[in-house]
């Protein structure tokens, strides 16, 4: 309660810490913002538990169950310090987090909290169900981009179609020193994807592959040069041979 304050109806909030943020602290603290400012509070209204693996809210054993069955916990930890590392802004491994949590606004995910869609189907073929795996990675759109950017890399996988083992296999595919920097690519794919995804069903916008690919190049690029004082190559240079380019 000591970190906002309302104005009317409106809760605005006020983070205050005892010591300066600094180095990655920075980071986590701007995918927190992203985190805390998706949620509407609503005045007079109290706090409550809410199971997010069902869609009334109400907690059961099954699905409780099925989480531990297929939920590897040190692998999940692993995965997102790999995350936080990543050479992108907060708000694109804010995203990120959210995919590798199943947490994105797919219609998939809208309809299990029972939130009118309509058309659940998927806006790249319109012919399965809009699921996070499925838009991002298994759907024959998808499928083409991650292709042409193994294509690019001179990367030789066979990507899995769940969020975190995606990205795990992408960014481990190199060495140590690089998987930063591939991290950078990995998100900037999620992120072009998912706008994309926006443009066509919100803007009625055609989106290209090939395009898609290529702005993808330039996003991770763009990163890279202004988080890494050793990356000074030019865009042809990226473009041409990005490994040669990574550290």
């Amino acid at each position: 309660m000591e970190m906002g304050y309302w104005v009317e109806n409106r809760w605005v909030w006020d983070l205050k810490w005892k010591e300066r943020i600094s180095g990655e602290d920075t980071l986590k603290l701007g995918v927190m913002k992203q985190i805390i400012s998706s949620y509407s509070l609503i005045k007079g209204k109290k706090d409550t538990w809410v199971w997010t693996l069902e869609g009334d809210g109400h907690y059961s054993v099954k699905s409780a169950y099925d989480l531990i069955s297929g939920l590897d916990t040190t692998a999940g930890v692993t995965v997102f310090s790999k995350l936080w590392k990543a050479c992108a802004p907060s708000n694109a491994v804010a995203l990120g987090w959210r995919v590798l949590l199943n947490r994105l606004q797919t219609k998939e995910n809208l309809a299990r909290r029972n939130i009118p869609i309509g058309n659940l189907s998927c806006p790249w073929c319109g012919s399965e169900t809009e699921s996070t795996s499925h838009l991002l990675f298994t759907c024959g759109f998808a499928w083409k981009v991650w292709t042409l950017l193994l294509r690019w890399l001179n990367l030789v996988l066979v990507l899995p179609d769940e969020p975190s083992y995606h990205f795990a296999q992408f960014v481990e595919s190199c060495s140590l020193l690089k998987r930063n920097a591939l991290s950078a690519v990995w998100l900037a794919s999620v992120g072009m994807l998912w706008n994309g995804r926006n443009s066509v069903i919100f803007r009625e916008e055609t989106v290209d592959t090939n395009d898609l690919s290529e702005r993808i190049k330039l996003k991770s690029w763009n990163w890279l040069r202004a988080r890494q004082h050793e990356f000074q190559y030019s865009f042809f240079e990226w473009c041409n041979d990005p490994l040669l380019c990574l550290p």
